[in-house]
């Protein structure tokens, strides 16, 4: 990043740098180069990402990390096979910027490098490490809070520039321009779809002073405006949201020494287990989430199938015994990164609901005798 480099040539000493003095540097280039973007990925670790980082990785990757003033920047290249044959690859290189926010255990990873090396380089190191680094997923509808809580707090107003659409029953996607964000959520839950990206504009007395991106996983673009509303202001909301989500997934696995289950449910607006049909739908969605598998234990009237994931070899049984809601049973194994990715791939291709901790089932005397 050369903002980077022109900001280290006027500090005194590592400890007159912050985020917020970079921030300021990615501003004055915006103003200068219509073309900058800068590019973010929101992302949680229950373990330091910068230990990990040092404890091992991918001879595909190669890095430099070094640290200013509890930031890091990590200079990375990545070689590409093009086929089965070593000598046939490519390279991206570049660096990026990393940083915890607050005491949190949500990190964000950022470059003004170009999109080929943010995708190719900067995520794919960081999807190296899961399960123990693992994307956070949001809703239509936490995005539709995201939205509302921005207006709240920069009192002025969130439109949408573009923005894309994906159905939940038919292949393909729908495209979205310029209206006012509760417009293009209202027209989401009208036609059965979810969002999936939206390019927006913050506006106050009628000019833009943000203009960004934002992606149902958490990929964020600053395009130019007030950076501080990003950081002040959008980040903080996305971090809340991303904090409470994983309230809900972390330490579900089943020990030993449990007695009861410690069950996730995902409640739908509607009645969507009609018939055995929205069964097959919930299994045919289910069998769609990557290097996983899907065994079926009972079809009709009610469901109950196992999942197990390849990647880290988490296990959980799902059952479908109410018309509005499904529950997951965690088992012996079953990480925060399982749960994320399995739940995302219910929203995004059977229904979008809302996930909560199961309420403990509180025994009577009467519960244990036969009538």
């Amino acid at each position: 990043m050369e903002e980077l480099e022109s900001l280290e040539s006027l500090l005194r000493d590592e400890k007159s740098f912050d985020i917020n003095v970079l921030a300021g540097a990615f501003e004055k280039r915006s103003k200068l180069d219509k073309r900058f973007k800068l590019s973010l990925i929101i992302f949680t670790s229950t373990h330091s990402p910068i230990e990990l980082f040092n404890s091992w990785h991918s001879r595909d990757f190669a890095f430099d990390l070094r640290e200013l003033n509890g930031f890091y920047i990590i200079k990375l290249n990545r070689i590409l096979k093009r086929s089965t044959n070593d000598s046939d690859t490519r390279t991206t290189a570049g660096s990026f910027g990393i940083f915890r926010f607050g005491e949190s255990n949500i990190w964000i990873a950022f470059t003004s490098e170009t999109p080929y090396f943010f995708k190719n380089g900067v995520i794919r190191f960081i999807e190296s490490y899961k399960p123990d680094i693992s994307r956070v997923y949001l809703s239509s509808e936490e995005l539709r809070r995201l939205f509302e809580k921005v207006e709240d707090s920069v009192l002025g107003e969130v439109f949408v520039k573009k923005a894309v659409l994906y159905s939940n029953i038919k292949e393909g996607q729908i495209s979205f321009k310029k209206a006012h964000f509760q417009e293009l959520f209202n027209t989401a839950e009208n036609e059965c779809s979810y969002v999936d990206k939206v390019e927006y504009d913050i506006r106050q007395n009628d000019e833009q002073n943000y203009h960004g991106f934002i992606s149902r996983s958490l990929i964020s673009y600053y395009y130019s405006g007030k950076i501080t509303n990003f950081f002040d202001k959008i980040l903080p909301i996305l971090v809340d949201m991303s904090e409470k989500k994983l309230e809900v997934f972390e330490n579900k696995e089943r020990k030993y020494e449990d007695v009861q289950a410690k069950p996730i449910n995902i409640k739908f607006p509607q009645n969507v287990f009609k018939d055995k049909y929205d069964n097959i739908r919930l299994i045919k969605a289910l069998e769609k989430v990557s290097f996983g598998a899907v065994a079926v234990f009972h079809k009709n009237p009610y469901l109950h199938l196992s999942f197990l994931d390849f990647i880290d070899g988490s296990n959980f049984d799902i059952f479908v015994t109410n018309q509005n809601k499904m529950t997951i049973i965690p088992n012996y194994k079953c990480s925060m990164y399982s749960l994320m990715r399995v739940t995302d791939q219910v929203f995004k291709n059977f229904k979008e609901g809302k996930i909560e901790v199961a309420e403990k089932r509180q025994y009577s005397f009467s519960d244990f005798i036969g009538d």
